[in-house]
């Protein structure tokens, strides 16, 4: 990706002045702005390479034509996308209730009807989600029942699921389980065709969407792939993510102010309440702020946070203290950092019950609050008491916290206890809307959206007090502390089952408020639902937006923001990076994509068919995910390997000889004028080359010992010394042959003591002369001193001992013999 200098991952100057301007103009404006840089249609260009073989078998007679189904109303933006995704891997980020499963099943149901037997492949990560994309296939596109299956955690056995891979085309199951079949063989990944991703902005780090494609990937290369999100990610590198993991070569981006889905969105006004804490709540806060003082201090005092305002004190601020921290050069001090550890932890989790309390009110605060208490004097598991850590001593030791927890009793159990402004105003806005006519009329429904399920069991306890407000709780199967408001000490997460069944209930009006945490945000087909009321805000475009397209899907929609001053300016931010996003995405240079393969031959060309889609019989049963259990047998664990690989064990010989066998074949398989071409290149080689070319002769090999020749290990080396031994006289002298290193060791003979060792004779009688070698201790001399030395040196029987290594007129033997004292 190519940056100029006056460019951030391809925003220009002029682009961040606009985004700058952003600040001062209207919500609504935002969407004019966003209109401008993402128009509904461009010029298609696939990244195409081709493929080295296409793994499957394609219909032939099927390949003329795609077709779009007429059993609901033809938009042209789904028809557009739709058809680009079969010719390429693209990235569809679409407003949420512009029907991305619509788009899925298109797609979907082609490449069923081109192919012979690859398989299709949707993912999503919540049942709900799973399902809901099944019965569009089932209701909309006609793909029959009996070629699917759906797949969802453990439901299903291991067994059970190789039976399913083995006899059916297309499957809907979460990630983790397909990933899971990947590697244990069940599913061949050469056999898929077509893999969709539903909330594909969760297609990062180490998230099992990355895996299950970059798995794919390493076998096939006839796949196609097609990512789904409202917003693909909260900011441009968390988009380039997802395009990488996902093998992403085009986008298709569309806005509620598009040119082409301009027609089909709702109009959707936003009104923005401002809320603050009651006067309790403003009093438990100053005091609370008081108990973290001494601990704020200590970190003032060692100069690695510097808020001084217990007020203005954050988890995430303290996190990113201590990350700064610990990089720096005070971290080398280990007392320091074992001391800032501590505290930081302490007032980290102290800190975020502060947030509660400014941001969600006294219940969630008081909850939090009471737990830590528990926590920290209490083993877990037991109600034996312990010694809590010396910072958390200091808090609870203090006689503010004591006073702290006392008033939060009481104004806790008082009688109309309201634990934030904010639900006054949730109750006021609801009862409002629920007593107009035109409301009762039209069974309108209204979905409160909060972050924290003690936050929501708050709201449903006081609407519960309301007659024409029938609210319930909507939260995930996690498991979490005091999930229900009740004061029992835990409470499990709130299975899949018991989910669906308060969806249809909520959609066939049994309940006509809906209080949901973020498991309400994604992609969940609530039906219609005429008003959202936000009961926090996030900075994260991919939530803000999650939550705006609950509504307006069918007839005009309101969203209610309740929202204090510091909220209010995240959901400004998150607004702002929804439009910087989708500016960037629109112009494609900002982002690497991936190319990817034509699947379909050259001249195939499919021409679109608009008809009417006979929906089976089968397939007016709902949905139902598949479970049971085979015969208690371990299934065999398949791997997958590249085409043309041999897997079995093979003998030195039988390789040998398939070696030859494909070296001869490539021969014959040579054009006859070239072979004889080559010959006589090779006959006319030979007339430049000698018989004994390329061997060395004796004193090249000599000299190629001398220079190379060595043992394994870094303490020694060997060095050849040519020397001619005549005849070892025991007792008397040692004749050598007459050479250069001869002489060298004469001197060096001479200069022992002569009643050890006789001095050597120059004189004598050349003979039969071969190369010695000789092993020295490779060490340098400790601290470069001149120094005597005892060495021990053998030729046959001679030992020469004392040699004075100051002595110039021996510095070559010394060069050659080094030595260590």
């Amino acid at each position: 990706m190519d940056i100029d200098e006056d460019e951030d991952f391809g925003f220009s100057s002029s682009d961040e002045q606009q985004l700058v301007n952003l600040t001062s103009t209207k919500q609504s404006d935002m969407l004019k702005y966003i209109s401008r840089t993402t128009p509904g249609a461009r010029k298609f260009t696939p990244r195409w390479t081709r493929p080295t073989r296409s793994t499957h078998t394609l219909v032939k007679d099927a390949l003329s034509s795609w077709v779009y189904p007429t059993n609901v109303p033809v938009r042209d933006y789904q028809r557009n996308i739709a058809e680009r995704a079969l010719l390429s891997n693209v990235l569809c980020a679409l407003p949420t209730g512009l029907g991305k499963t619509m788009i899925a099943a298109v797609v979907m149901l082609n490449w069923y009807r081109w192919t012979a037997s690859a398989k299709i492949v949707f993912m999503a990560p919540t049942r709900p989600l799973v399902t809901q994309q099944a019965e569009a296939c089932y209701n909309l596109v006609g793909i029959p029942r009996h070629d699917t299956a759906i797949f969802v955690g453990g439901l299903a056995s291991p067994t059970v699921r190789d039976e399913v891979w083995r006899h059916r085309r297309v499957v809907f199951a979460t990630p983790q389980t397909v990933e899971n079949d990947l590697k244990r063989g069940s599913l061949d990944p050469k056999d898929v065709v077509l893999v969709v991703v539903d909330e594909a902005h969760r297609a990062t780090g180490e998230y099992a969407y990355t895996k299950v494609i970059e798995f794919i990937t390493r076998f096939n290369c006839s796949l196609r792939v097609l990512a789904l999100s409202a917003t693909p990610g909260s900011s441009v590198g968390a988009v380039q993510q997802v395009i990488s993991n996902l093998a992403i070569s085009n986008t298709e981006i569309r806005t509620e102010s598009s040119e082409d889905v301009v027609d089909y969105v709702q109009t959707t006004d936003v009104e923005h309440l401002p809320a603050d804490l009651t006067g309790e709540g403003l009093e438990l806060l100053d005091l609370y702020c008081e108990i973290l003082a001494p601990l704020l201090k200590e970190l003032n005092n060692m100069s690695v946070y510097h808020v001084r305002d217990p007020h203005y004190v954050s988890a995430f601020g303290l996190t990113n203290a201590f990350q700064l921290f610990m990089v720096s050069p005070a971290a080398q001090n280990y007392g320091l950092v074992n001391k800032a550890r501590a505290v930081f932890a302490v007032l980290s989790s102290l800190a975020h019950a502060s947030s509660l309390l400014k941001y969600h009110g006294i219940r969630p605060f008081y909850d939090y609050i009471s737990d830590w208490h528990i926590e920290q004097t209490t083993k877990p598991g037991t109600e034996k008491p312990k010694q809590p850590g010396k910072y958390a001593s200091m808090v609870i030791s203090n006689s503010k916290f004591k006073q702290l927890i006392k008033r939060a009793d009481e104004i806790v159990a008082a009688d109309g206890f309201v634990s934030h402004e904010k639900i006054n105003i949730v109750v006021a806005t609801l009862v409002e809307y629920f007593e107009r006519q035109d409301v009762a009329a039209a069974n309108s429904k209204v979905i409160i959206f909060c972050q924290y399920r003690s936050s929501g069991a708050e709201i449903e306890r006081v609407l519960q007090a309301l007659p024409s407000v029938k609210a319930h709780l909507f939260f995930g199967q996690a498991r979490s502390k005091r999930a229900d408001g009740d004061e029992k000490a835990e409470k499990g997460g709130m299975p899949q089952k018991e989910q669906q069944r308060i969806l249809d209930e909520f959609k066939a009006g049994t309940y006509n408020t809906l209080i949901a945490t973020s498991i309400g945000e994604e992609g969940l087909d609530i039906g219609q639902v005429d008003m959202i009321i936000c009961f926090d805000a996030s900075s994260s475009p991919v939530r803000v937006l999650q939550r705006m397209g609950r509504t307006g899907r069918f007839r005009k929609g309101r969203i209610v923001a309740v929202l204090t001053e510091r909220e209010r300016n995240k959901w400004d931010d998150a607004m702002m990076k929804y439009a910087a996003i989708q500016a960037a995405i629109s112009r494609e240079s900002s982002f690497e994509f991936a190319e990817c393969n034509r699947i379909l031959p050259d001249d195939v060309t499919p021409e679109l068919v608009l008809k009417q889609i006979d929906i089976p019989a089968e397939n007016a049963a709902p949905a139902e995910v598949m479970t049971g259990t085979a015969a208690k047998r371990k299934s065999k664990k398949k791997f997958s390997m590249p085409d043309d690989v041999e897997t079995k064990f093979t003998t030195a010989g039988k390789l040998h000889k398939r070696t030859a066998t494909s070296d001869t074949r490539d021969q014959e398989n040579i054009d006859p004028n070239r072979r004889k071409k080559q010959a006589m290149v090779y006959t006319s080689m030979t007339k430049f080359i000698e018989p004994d070319f390329g061997l060395l002769t004796c004193s090249q090999q000599r000299d190629l010992k001398d220079r190379y020749g060595s043992v394994y290990g870094d303490s020694f080396r060997t060095q050849a010394i040519e020397y001619d031994p005549v005849a070892s006289v025991r007792n008397t002298g040692t004749k050598v042959g007459n050479s250069e290193r001869t002489t060298r060791l004469a001197d060096f003979v001479s200069s022992i003591d002569t009643a050890t060792v006789n001095r050597v004779t120059s004189g004598a009688v050349p003979g039969p002369w071969d190369v010695r070698t000789v092993v020295i201790g490779d060490f340098a001399p400790p601290r470069q001193k001149s120094v005597n030395v005892t060495l021990d040196i053998k030729f046959d029987s001679i030992t020469q001992d004392t040699i004075d290594s100051s002595d110039e007129s021996m510095a070559d033997v010394s060069d050659l013999l080094r030595y260590r004292k």
